[in-house]
Order: structure tokens, then C-alpha cells, then sequence
């Protein structure tokens, strides 16, 4: 298996999204899934935006790999 499909089996492996950020009593930012459940704690707001925008984003990334893969091969097969 390539770097790729790790990455994807990773993706399909988590918790499914969206995944949105919560804040604690003490304003500590929760990552929580679709489900309800904590995905994450992180100690910094940005790090936690990142983290809960990553599940969809990753996801976005593997597609257009794969777009620019086949369109790359396509491009090439009118070059060569």
C-alpha cells in the first residue's frame, strides 16, 4: 500500500464527520465528531480548529490526489 491509501485508510478509520470545536467550562477547546464524542482536547484554539477542519480536509486532499493523478496520466498519454 502507498503513502496514499494509508492516508485514506486512516481517514476511514476515524470518527466520521463534520467535527466541530466545543469549549470546556474552562474554556479548554474540545474537538467533538458527528457522534457527539470527543475527538480531541488540545490546549490551543487554533490547534483545535485545525485539528476538527482536518477530518473534511484530508478527505478533500485524497480526492483531488486522485483528480490530479488521472488527469496527469491523461496529459501525459498526449504527450509522449
Amino acid at each position: 500500500m502507498g503513502r496514499l491509501e494509508d492516508i485514506e485508510a486512516r481517514a476511514a478509520a476515524a470518527y466520521p464527520g463534520p467535527w466541530i470545536v466545543r469549549f470546556r467550562w474552562d474554556s479548554m477547546p474540545l474537538v467533538i465528531g458527528a457522534n457527539g464524542g470527543e475527538v480531541a482536547s488540545c490546549c490551543d484554539k487554533r490547534n483545535s480548529y485545525f485539528v476538527a477542519n482536518a477530518r473534511e480536509d484530508i478527505s478533500w486532499l485524497i480526492d483531488e490526489v486522485r483528480r490530479l493523478r488521472e488527469e496527469n496520466k491523461k496529459v501525459a498519454k498526449g504527450v509522449a
